[in-house]
C-alpha cells in the first residue's frame, strides 16, 4: 500500500482568511523544511566579530558555473536573523554580508560574500589588535603593476576592502597603512586612499564600510611583520613600541 508523505503539515484554507492563514503556517513549514537533508549548520556572528547564534539554513548556488560567482552564496534563514555587516561562519569559512536582507514572509534572504582575508591593525577604540575577515576585491585595472618614480619603482596594486562598519572600523581613515600578504617574510603594505561609508550603508547602526587601498612600502622600523600589523611601532625617533 503506498503511503502519504508530506513535507509539511498542510492546514485548511476554507476560513475565508486564506492570507491570514497562509501567514500562519509559512514560516513553520520552512522551520520543517530545515530539518530536512538540504540544510546547513551555520554561526552567524555581528559586525563585532562576536558570535551570536548557530543555527540551521539553506545555503544555495554552492556549485559556481562562473569564476566571479565562486566567492558568492545565497543564504535563506529564518525571518530576523541577519543583518548587514554581519559574518556567517559556513564549512568552517567566513562570509560578509554586504548588501540589504530582506523577506518575502517564509524566509530571510542574503547575498554573502567570501572573506578572503583577515586584516590585523591597532584599534584606536582600545589601544589593543584587533583581526577581521574581510571581502578583498582586486581593483589594479590591469596596470602593468608598478609605478616609476625618480628614485625608485613601487608597485601600484589597488585593493577592495568590504568590512562591517562598527566604533572601531569607522575611525578608519585616509592613510592608514595594513600589512596584506600571504608572504609573511616580505610583506606588501598597503595605504588607504578612499573611504565610502555610504554605498553599503542600509541602516544607522548596521552597514559595510568600502575601503580603497593602493600599495606602499614597507617599513621595518614601524611595521611588524610577524603579527602582519603596519605602523605597529611608534615614529622612528620613538624607542618604545606599543607593547
Amino acid at each position: 500500500m503506498a503511503k502519504s508523505w508530506y513535507l509539511m503539515t498542510r492546514p485548511l484554507f476554507n476560513s475565508g482568511y486564506e492570507k491570514e492563514e497562509f501567514e500562519n503556517y509559512s514560516q513553520d513549514g520552512f522551520s520543517e523544511l530545515l530539518e530536512s537533508f538540504i540544510s546547513s549548520d551555520i554561526e552567524i556572528y555581528d559586525q563585532n566579530f562576536i558570535l551570536l547564534q548557530s543555527l540551521k539554513a539553506i545555503v544555495q548556488n554552492v556549485t559556481a558555473d562562473a569564476e566571479s560567482s565562486s566567492f558568492i552564496r545565497q543564504i535563506l534563514i529564518p525571518i530576523g536573523n541577519l543583518k548587514t555587516g554581519y559574518y556567517v561562519k559556513y564549512n568552517d569559512s567566513f562570509w560578509l554580508i554586504k548588501d540589504i536582507v530582506d523577506n518575502n514572509g517564509v524566509y530571510e534572504k542574503a547575498i554573502m560574500f567570501f572573506c578572503n582575508y583577515k586584516i590585523n591593525f591597532i584599534s584606536d577604540v582600545s589601544s589593543e589588535i584587533v583581526s577581521y575577515p574581510v571581502h578583498m576585491k582586486n581593483a589594479t585595472q590591469y596596470n602593468s603593476g608598478e609605478t616609476a618614480r625618480e628614485q625608485e619603482t613601487i608597485g601600484s596594486s589597488k585593493f577592495l576592502i568590504f568590512i562591517p562598519y562598527n566604533q572601531e572600523t569607522i575611525k578608519i581613515d585616509h592613510g592608514k597603512r595594513f600589512l596584506i600578504d600571504k608572504n609573511h617574510n616580505d610583506p606588501t603594505a598597503f595605504e588607504v586612499t578612499q573611504v565610502d561609508t555610504i554605498s553599503h550603508n542600509f541602516d544607522d547602526d548596521f552597514a559595510v564600510v568600502r575601503w580603497t587601498l593602493v600599495e606602499s612600502q614597507f617599513n621595518p622600523k614601524t611595521d611588524n611583520k610577524e603579527l602582519m600589523i603596519a605602523d605597529y611601532y611608534k615614529i622612528e625617533n620613538d624607542n618604545e613600541s606599543w607593547f
